[in-house]
C-alpha cells in the first residue's frame, strides 16, 4: 500500500476550509502562469497534504530524462542544504 496520492481533478479536496500556505500558492501560481505563457515545458513536483499523505505529480514531456534526474538531484541537494540552514538556525536561536 502506498501513500502516494496522484492529482485527480474530480475529488472533493478534504479541508479545503484549512488556511493555504500563501508562499507555497504563490510559488504555484508562478509555475501555472509559466506553464501558460509557454515557458515551462515540463514539471515534476511533491508535497505533503494536511493529512499526511504524499502528492507527486509530473507532466515530462521531454525527451531528455537525464536532464530530468539531474535537476531532481540537485533540487534533493538544494532542499537539504536549505533544511540544514533552517535547522542550524533554529538551534543558535534557542541556544545563544
Amino acid at each position: 500500500m502506498s501513500n502516494i496520492v496522484p492529482l485527480h481533478y474530480d475529488i472533493d479536496i478534504p479541508g479545503k476550509n484549512a488556511e493555504p500556505n500563501k508562499a507555497l500558492v504563490a510559488i504555484l501560481e508562478d509555475m501555472l502562469e509559466r506553464a501558460r505563457a509557454g515557458v515551462l515545458l515540463t514539471f515534476v513536483g511533491t508535497g505533503f497534504t494536511r493529512e499526511g499523505g504524499r502528492v507527486a505529480v509530473f507532466d515530462a514531456d521531454d525527451n531528455d530524462v537525464y536532464k530530468t534526474a539531474g535537476a531532481l538531484a540537485w533540487l534533493e541537494r538544494e532542499y537539504m542544504q536549505s533544511v540544514e540552514l533552517r535547522l542550524a538556525s533554529n538551534t543558535q536561536e534557542e541556544h545563544p
